[in-house]
């Protein structure tokens, strides 16, 4: 469903009092197959461009999502599991990193696929018990 090339319009929430700020960048995907999708992401930047590249299949013996994710302002690699809900066409994705603090934050990424040629992304953080938005991406279908 993730295959072709989308204009992303990513927003950052910073915070309460902060705005929100936004930037549209490009994102292609590609088949390996019929078992991977490759991702790349490029924004535009003050200093210099990001550029992130995901890998998204599905893992029969975990029975779960599984993906990666690297780009151009980490030294980490994510690796992230979960599942398709059918019903609400919708990703869940689960994963650890390494906060600005040097502490370990867990974070999930929720796709839901609206129709073939739109999808929203929303990351989340978690703060306590409760699951904080700090980013969506909007998806529309260029190719």
């Amino acid at each position: 469903m993730d295959e072709g090339t989308w204009q992303a319009t990513l927003s950052m929430h910073r915070g309460a009092d902060q705005a929100v700020e936004q930037i549209i960048g490009v994102e292609t995907n590609t088949m390996i197959g019929d078992l991977w999708s490759i991702g790349k992401l490029e924004l535009p930047g003050a200093e210099a461009p990001y550029v992130g590249f995901a890998t998204l299949g599905y893992d029969p013996s975990k029975e779960k999502y599984v993906g990666t994710w690297v780009d151009s302002l980490s030294p980490q690699i994510l690796e992230m599991h979960g599942n398709y809900d059918d019903k609400s066409s919708t990703l869940t994705l689960f994963y650890t990193t390494l906060g600005k603090n040097g502490e370990l934050e867990e974070r999930k990424n929720v796709m839901v696929y609206e129709d073939e040629n739109t999808r929203d992304y929303d990351s989340y953080l978690k703060e306590g018990d409760e699951w904080k938005l700090y980013m969506e991406i909007y998806y529309e279908r260029i190719d």
